[in-house]
């Protein structure tokens, strides 16, 4: 990406949202947009459109992730970029996933991720495991869930690529609740996700596992 404003925004956005900021950080993604389409920079468009499917997904928002997806993807078939299609697949798969088809979605989001691991990218790589393991939680297929989870912690212990290890351990303590483990197991997952999550000043990571605790309380009366 050759313009510098268009690099900061985008790191900037995928830091707002991890601070806590997910308004922000979607205005700073489209901004990042409007900036490479004015300049005529298929290449930056095509990688700004995949950081703006990806905020889109931090925020849950899965009707716009399939459309973003479908933007960034007909971009990036058009001028060969082919490599960012992997990611944008497992992304694409969440949104089905979110849209009550979790049966494609893990197809959709599984294969995308097979494709991303043969092309040897790693980036991210923690991501990507965690998004698969929610797909195998809306199905109850805990089990599936955790080997990926245990790969992800894997990963993260290897490369030190933290900014994701909240939410891993959150979604663990989610999958082990579905499993029927014991309450004081589960509640240790969510505690270490706040903990990691404070401690990185990740707030939108530390809310999703604060909610996850009071959901489990509150089922316990």
């Amino acid at each position: 990406i050759p313009n510098p404003q268009i690099g900061l925004r985008l790191l900037l956005a995928r830091t707002l949202w991890l601070a806590g900021y997910p308004d922000q950080a979607l205005k700073a993604s489209y901004e990042s947009l409007a900036i490479a389409r004015a300049e005529n920079h298929p290449y930056s468009e095509a990688s700004i459109l995949h950081t703006v499917t990806m905020i889109h997904q931090f925020r849950r928002e899965a009707a716009q992730v399939q459309e973003q997806a479908a933007a960034a993807a007909g971009l990036l078939t058009a001028h060969g970029f082919t490599w960012l299609l992997t990611s944008l697949t497992i992304l694409e798969g969440w949104a089905l996933i979110e849209l009550a088809q979790p049966v494609t979605g893990i197809a959709r989001s599984s294969q995308g991720l097979a494709d991303y691991r043969a092309s040897g990218s790693t980036n991210k790589l923690s991501n990507f495991l965690a998004i698969l393991s929610e797909g195998y939680l809306a199905l109850g297929q805990t089990q599936a869930g955790l080997t990926l989870l245990a790969e992800a912690l894997d990963w993260i212990n290897q490369t030190d690529e933290r900014w994701w290890e909240a939410e891993v351990y959150r979604l663990q303590g989610e999958l082990l609740h579905r499993q029927g483990e014991p309450l004081i197991t589960v509640e240790a997952c969510f505690e270490r996700s706040i903990a990691l999550a404070q401690r990185q000043q990740a707030k939108s990571l530390e809310l999703r596992a604060t909610n996850s605790l009071c959901k489990l309380w509150q089922a316990q009366g």
